[in-house]
């Protein structure tokens, strides 16, 4: 087999959503990318495997206790939104088939989510009982409760990420490597080897390593730089099943 030698400006680790969207941006920007992944497949574990659901910072500005932690949080989840509504907007399900509506079922708390939305920009509108019942009939609303509409969008989350993949396709400067394990790092060299076999397969030069493997990233930091990392890594199960509501529910609980 004929080992690939590359000499790229940047080198992206781990194909996820998050790679993938690092690599499209500096693409973007006139940079040349190796984007490198161990499994046949890009985007195949937490990237495809969720809700599908593309958050505008409604729930995280009011459900954290610090303001400014709250902020930000909101503050990034719309700064994806509108890259994402911008350049990617068929991967969004339209508004009209699933409406989002938030919940708050302490009205003592409205001026505190009020002014945390406010604050952060999130969009927001106030619906009447009535309405919200007619774009959400299966669910049973709280006799007290203050409901909106807000900018959370439903989205196919494969669709979207091969479209992120075809974008950075259409740059000649986009290197994909597939199946393909960074098993050595030397001064400003990766060395790659098949994933199931362990021959070597090539190596990429470049002048900046971006980590985005994942829970992966402590395995990659004690192999380049023998440190420790203390990455947080949590499973939740997910069940796929028909969709139950015609409408996306946010139930904002601030603690």
């Amino acid at each position: 087999m004929e080992r690939k030698q590359l000499d790229v400006d940047v080198v992206v680790l781990g194909g996820g959503c998050v790679g993938l969207f690092i690599a499209w941006r500096l693409l973007q920007r006139g940079y040349s990318v190796a984007l490198i992944e161990r499994n046949r497949e890009l985007a195949n574990s937490p990237s495809t495997r969720n809700e599908g659901w593309l958050h505008a910072g409604t729930y995280g500005a009011v459900a954290i206790d610090d303001a400014v932690a709250a902020n930000i949080v909101a503050q990034r989840c719309q700064y994806g939104f509108n890259i994402i509504e911008r350049h990617f907007p068929d991967a969004l399900v339209q508004e009209w088939l699933t409406p989002t509506l938030a919940v708050l079922t302490n009205t003592a708390m409205i001026d505190h989510v009020v002014d945390r939305w406010n604050f952060s920009g999130v969009q927001y509108r106030e619906v009447s009982n009535a309405q919200a019942k007619k774009e959400a009939p299966e669910f049973l609303f709280p006799e007290k409760c203050l409901t909106f509409k807000v900018q959370e969008r439903s989205m196919d989350t494969r669709y979207l990420l091969d479209s992120v993949l075809r974008a950075c396709q259409a740059y000649p400067t986009f290197h994909l490597m597939l199946h393909s394990h960074a098993f050595a790092l030397q001064e400003n060299t990766v060395l790659i080897e098949d994933w199931d076999t362990a021959d070597p397969v090539g190596s990429v030069t470049a002048h900046t390593f971006i980590y985005s493997a994942g829970a992966g990233i402590a395995d990659l930091v004690q192999r380049f730089h023998n440190q420790s990392l203390d990455v947080r890594a949590f499973k939740t199960p997910l069940i796929v099943a028909e969709r139950i509501l015609g409408a996306n529910i946010v139930c904002l609980m601030p603690q």
